[in-house]
């Protein structure tokens, strides 16, 4: 237990910068500011440095999917994308579907 609470911060910065990849604006968003003041308290300088470089592209893709619709930003070659459809996620179905299918790499 002692060890997650000591990697929380950059396990933390970790799944945001997935999410990033991902392109899953509306999950980055919630994890982004459920975490952001336990980040900002007991983050290193260079790991705040990170955060606020998170907070910007999650910005510039929130303003992204506000111009272009929701679901603009997801990658559809990710993996997780790939799976959040297998299993099924609605709303990654939903768009998905709507953008055309997935686009995997290698098949």
């Amino acid at each position: 237990m002692y060890q997650i609470a000591i990697n929380r911060v950059a396990g933390g910065l970790r799944l945001l910068r997935s999410l990033i990849d991902m392109g899953d604006v509306a999950i980055l968003r919630g994890v982004f500011h459920r975490n952001e003041a336990y980040i900002e308290r007991h983050a290193t300088e260079t790991e705040r440095l990170e955060l606020a470089s998170v907070r910007k592209i999650m910005d510039s893709m929130i303003e992204e999917e506000r111009n272009l619709g929701v679901g603009a930003c997801l990658n559809l070659s990710h993996p997780s994308v790939a799976e959040a459809y297998q299993r099924p996620v609605k709303r990654i179905v939903d768009i998905v579907d709507a953008r055309g299918g997935l686009k995997l790499q290698g098949g």
